[in-house]
């Protein structure tokens, strides 16, 4: 379970999209400005379905097809977390 509710995510990082500082929202909520800035590139990749459950990827093999695609592009951790949820 997250720390933070999906809902309070979408809202700090639209209010980020929307031109509001990381770090100033970083002190408004007590939330590292790094934070917001990956939460907003999700909510900006997946828009209304960001930070949805993805059962596809309890699975062993689901998880290790996820990793030859990362390997496979050479994508960051952060950015195959991004994409991955596409799939």
């Amino acid at each position: 379970m997250s720390k933070y509710s999906r809902d309070l995510k979408i809202i700090i990082a639209n209010e980020f999209l929307s031109g509001e500082s990381s770090e100033i929202l970083s002190k408004k909520y007590a939330i590292s400005s790094r934070q917001i800035r990956y939460w907003s590139q999700v909510v900006a990749i997946h828009g209304d379905n960001a930070f949805q459950p993805t059962p596809h990827l309890r699975h062993a093999e689901a998880r290790l097809q996820a990793l030859k695609l990362m390997w496979t592009n050479n994508w960051s951790l952060g950015h195959s977390t991004l994409v991955l949820c596409l799939i």
